[in-house]
C-alpha cells in the first residue's frame, strides 16, 4: 500500500515541481501565509452552491543542505524526522536520487509527505492534507477546522526551521445538476457571485463532455501562478458525474490540483 502511494506521490512531486519551475510560483508574503490562503478558500467555498465535502491543501518548497560532515542521505533523514515530529518515514534511493516519504492520519485528515532529491544538495518537498466528509453529521465548519489544525501545526514547524513555502488549496462539493449541459452554466453562476467581491478576468477555459473549467486573473486574491504570458489566481470547474444526477464543483486557489 505504501509503495503504491509512493509511486503516485512521486509523480505528484514531479508534476508539482515542473509547475513551480516552469510557471513561476510567487513566494510567500505577509498576506499569502497558509493561514490567510486557507481562510480565502473557505470564503470562496461559500459561493459553491454545494456543501464542501473534500479539502486538499498542498504546501511545497525546496531545501538546500550544506553540512558536509553528514551524508546527504543522513541529512535528509534527520531533517525529515524533525519536521515530521517523529512520524515513521521510508527512505530509499532510486537512480541515485534520495526519496523520503511518509503517510499518516491526523485530526481526521490524511497526510502525505514526500521529499525528492533534485540535484546534489537540493530537495523538493511536498506536504499534502486531504480531508473528506465522513458522514452527514459532520458539518462543513468541522471539516474545515480539521484542515486548519493540521495545517497550523505543520506551518509552525516550517517557520521554526526558517523554511519558505508555496501554498495551493482545492475545495470540492457535489450538488444536483440543473440541466443537461449545465457544467458551464454552474461555473458562470459561481463567477457572477465571486465577482461581486473580487474582480475576475477569465484567462483560460477548458471544456469536454460534461466538464467545464475556467481560470482567472484576480490580483486581489494575492498569490498567483504564471501561465504563459499571464498570471492566474483562481480556477473553478464543474464535472457532471456519469450515471448520476449530480455534478462536482471544484474551486482551486490558485489552481485545482486534483481530479475534477
Amino acid at each position: 500500500m505504501m509503495r503504491k502511494w509512493m509511486v503516485g506521490c512521486m509523480c505528484l512531486c514531479l508534476v508539482w515541481l515542473s509547475a513551480t519551475m516552469l510557471t513561476g510560483f510567487k513566494q510567500r508574503d505577509g498576506v499569502s501565509t497558509a493561514e490567510h490562503r486557507l481562510a480565502q478558500l473557505w470564503k470562496l467555498s461559500e459561493s459553491m452552491q454545494a456543501k464542501p465535502t473534500r479539502w486538499i491543501v498542498k504546501i511545497n518548497g525546496e531545501m538546500e543542505f550544506t553540512d558536509g560532515s553528514k551524508s546527504l542521505k543522513g541529512q535528509v533523514e534527520t531533517w525529515s524526522e524533525g519536521l515530521l515530529a517523529g512520524k515513521k518515514i521510508e527512505l530509499q534511493t532510486k537512480n541515485g536520487k534520495v526519496i523520503v516519504s511518509a503517510s499518516w492520519q491526523v485530526n481526521g485528515s490524511r497526510v502525505n509527505w514526500m521529499a525528492v532529491q533534485r540535484e546534489a544538495n537540493r530537495f523538493f518537498w511536498v506536504y499534502q492534507i486531504e480531508a473528506k466528509r465522513v458522514d452527514s453529521t459532520q458539518s462543513e465548519k468541522q471539516l474545515y477546522a480539521e484542515v486548519q489544525v493540521t495545517q497550523a501545526k505543520f506551518v509552525r514547524q516550517l517557520n521554526d526551521l526558517g523554511l519558505d513555502y508555496n501554498w495551493n488549496g482545492t475545495v470540492q462539493g457535489e450538488k444536483e445538476r440543473q440541466a443537461k449541459g449545465s457544467a458551464q452554466v454552474t461555473v458562470e453562476q459561481l463567477e457572477q457571485v465571486i465577482a461581486k467581491e473580487v474582480k475576475l478576468i477569465q484567462m483560460e477555459k477548458y471544456t469536454d463532455n460534461g466538464t467545464y473549467s475556467a481560470s482567472y486573473s484576480a490580483p486581489e486574491l494575492g498569490q498567483g501562478i504564471v501561465s504563459g504570458k499571464h498570471e492566474l489566481h483562481l480556477q473553478m470547474a464543474v464535472h457532471q458525474i456519469s450515471g448520476t444526477d449530480q455534478e462536482r464543483v471544484s474551486i482551486g486557489l490558485p489552481l485545482i490540483t486534483t481530479e475534477y
